[in-house]
């Protein structure tokens, strides 16, 4: 039997060995291009510098979005985000997390997302692509970018020595894209550059660049510059006023920028306001064509940025002002002052009255409000009065203590508790002298004095652990520590003169009368108020309020409702931001 064997090479198809090569070849590639694939939690981190930019926008897209990382932050910050994605298992992995993601390649398919968005992102894209196909993609993002809308462009940066070495370690870059050039690049597409800067990760010490641009109007309504300095990052009064003005300012007629005069204190200040202040410190604004404010006391000398018109905002708490201050204040155009209490001291010291402006202060009645959780403080009482201040004479922190030790029995349900800071150890020296040489004999009731700059966020729940609020000031230009309690509607018990009486008054608080003025001593701990009077809060009267508080809880409570209803109607910091954005429009485009 013949047995017959075909040896000849078996016919095979060729597109079935080509697909398999392909797809070999994409997983090889996919291997390669993920090797160098940056780590998530860097990834977030750098671009938690990239957030602020886009805080104001209420639309942001994400180009080339990944998996999603930074449209996770957008929604844990409140901004609707959408993403545009061309590997699918990118996509899938973002849906999986809620978000909203269009599964197509860049930049063909920009052209066909509807709507618009007042923010875009191109974070570690550009790179991949020519420069014809680089300007392609930004011209659609910007037919998709509303006027005004911010366009920011991550990249690596080439101009540092370790990551150009690194750069062409991604078989996926095609080039790299200098600063220069990505400026010009958003500039001849119609925007406006406000930030041009490299990024640090100093986990791995990788460093990016970031190019933000604005996108102007064809035929743009020229805005106003509008330059806002002082102590930005202060814990002070005048820190806590100028963050409040600035972040409540509408800014449709002007380019804001913010300039830090010192003082900083940012581990008292929010993590996510500090961004958003760095952002604004950033914006490009020509001094000589801008409105300049200068939130700070005036014989300073820090009034170095001259611009087309010059304001300045400050206050004081006595009958009249260092005589320092006058020329310095009479060179301005204008001078704000938070109370009419202060434009009679300022006017009857030589300010001319036709340059002052009552630009009143105010309060967040949504940050502090009675519902706040309270801080555990360890209070032993079942009543407590808060005094809240910074421990100087004027503060008048030894007619509180007179008034409240001479007042009240030891064995009564009460307590008052001083939160105060500067040098916890003169404090406590001067408060002991002060109640030995003054009680040494008698036993004392319950007092504590806690010496702690608190953290911003934690004041309501001061407020909110104690039953009334009390402060015998020798004199305030506006009284922070007095509105902030009434909003947190707590009875307030606070001296009849100055400039609280703004917003205090015989309905609301629980007001001191005062015995008159007089002359401040030599031997205080402000020098500056030498020279001046001040009030003297009866002690007396002090002592009835407070035991009236304590007494008639019912009538208390309902003052202090009283009082956070006012507040709210007409004292909160938007209602002062509208009478300074009245003030500024008379300049805008002058």
């Amino acid at each position: 039997m013949d047995i017959f064997c075909d040896a000849s090479p078996k016919e095979t198809d060729p597109a079935v060995d080509d697909r398999n090569e392909s797809g070999e070849i994409e997983r090889l590639i996919t291997a390669i291009i993920h090797s160098w694939e940056g780590d998530p939690g860097c990834v977030r981190k750098v671009q938690q510098q990239i957030l602020p930019w886009f805080y104001n926008c209420t639309h942001v897209l994400d180009v080339c979005c990944g998996q999603g990382i930074f449209l996770e932050s957008l929604r844990n910050a409140g901004i609707a985000g959408e993403g545009i994605e061309g590997d699918p298992s990118l996509v899938q992995k973002a849906r999986a997390q809620g978000l909203r993601v269009y599964e197509s390649i860049v930049p063909e398919g920009l052209k066909s997302i509807s709507g618009s968005f007042d923010g875009i992102l191109l974070g570690h894209i550009i790179e991949h692509f020519h420069g014809h196909d680089a300007v392609t993609m930004l011209y659609h993002c910007l037919t998709l970018l509303t006027v005004g809308g911010v366009i920011a462009i991550q990249t690596p940066n080439t101009a540092h020595p370790n990551i150009n070495s690194q750069f062409w370690l991604d078989i996926t870059h095609v080039r790299p894209y200098p600063q220069k050039l990505l400026e010009t690049m958003l500039k001849c597409l119609g925007c406006d550059i406000l930030c041009s800067n490299p990024l640090s990760n100093s986990a791995d010490g990788t460093l990016d660049l970031l190019v933000v641009g604005q996108k102007r109007a064809l035929t743009p309504a020229q805005k106003t510059g509008l330059i806002w300095a002082g102590l930005i990052f202060s814990s002070s009064g005048y820190g806590h006023e100028i963050r409040s003005f600035v972040s409540n300012l509408d800014r449709k007629n002007f380019d804001l920028k913010v300039v830090s005069l010192g003082y900083d204190e940012k581990d008292l200040i929010n993590p996510e306001e500090q961004a958003k202040l760095n952002v604004l410190g950033q914006i490009p604004v020509d001094p000589a064509r801008a409105i300049v404010i200068y939130h700070w006391p005036p014989e300073t000398g820090r009034q170095d940025i001259r611009g087309r018109v010059n304001i300045t905002r400050t206050m004081f708490e006595t009958t009249g002002i260092p005589a320092n201050w006058v020329q310095p204040l009479n060179q301005l155009d204008e001078v704000w002052v938070p109370s009419s209490f202060n434009l009679d001291t300022f006017s009857a010291c030589g300010v001319p009255r036709h340059k002052l402006r009552v630009v009143p202060s105010g309060v967040d009645t949504d940050f502090f409000h009675p519902d706040t959780h309270p801080l555990a403080l360890g209070l032993e009482k079942g009543f407590t009065f808060l005094s809240n201040f910074v421990f100087t004479d004027r503060k008048g922190w030894d007619l509180l203590l007179t008034a409240y030790l001479t007042e009240f029995r030891p064995d009564e349900d009460v307590s008052l508790l001083i939160k105060t800071y500067g040098d916890a150890r003169i404090i406590g020296e001067r408060v002991w002298r002060f109640t030995q040489e003054r009680f040494s004999q008698k036993q004392l009731p319950h007092f504590k004095v806690l010496v702690d700059r608190l953290h911003n966020s934690k004041l309501p729940g001061l407020y909110a652990a104690c039953n009334a609020f009390v402060l015998p000031s020798r004199g305030e230009g506006w009284g922070l520590p007095y509105i902030e309690a009434m909003a947190c509607a707590l009875p307030t018990i606070g001296t009849k003169w100055g400039g609280n009486l703004e917003y205090m008054n015989e309905e609301n608080s629980y007001l001191i009368e005062i015995e008159g003025l007089e002359d401040i001593p030599t031997h205080i701990d402000t020098p500056i108020l030498i020279g001046y009077q001040w009030a003297k809060p009866s002690v007396d009267h002090l002592r009835q309020q407070m035991r009236r508080v304590f007494d008639h809880r019912q009538e208390a409570a309902a003052r202090g409702e009283r009082a956070r209803s006012d507040i709210c109607q007409k004292w909160t910091f938007k209602h002062a931001t509208a009478v300074a954005r009245k003030e500024l429009l008379k300049y805008c485009n002058s």
